[in-house]
């Protein structure tokens, strides 16, 4: 798989939750539609759900290279319980 980089913090982190995103709307909908049409699926039918499940792939994809980018402890530098917290910054 080809490395996919972003310099930005910020872009990463749309990243994964745009993947994140991606992932849990594809899958919702693949449910719903899979309870929906199970009788009555044509062709077209499972085009659509192998395409909802290319969507799902791919917002798991986004959110992997957001978290490879960010690196180990990159979420919490985001959404940790002290991440706006002036003293915790650090200042060089």
């Amino acid at each position: 798989m080809p490395a996919v980089k972003f310099r930005s913090r910020i872009g990463n982190v749309v990243l994964g939750i745009v993947g994140a995103a991606y992932l849990v709307f594809a899958l919702t909908l693949l449910t719903w539609y899979l309870a929906d049409a199970w009788d009555a699926s044509g062709m077209l039918d499972r085009l659509m759900q192998l395409m909802l499940l290319g969507a799902a792939i791919a917002g798991a994809w986004f959110v992997r290279i957001a978290q490879a980018n960010l690196g180990p402890g990159g979420w919490h530098h985001f959404f940790g319980p002290h991440a706006s917290h002036p003293d915790r910054r650090v200042v060089r």
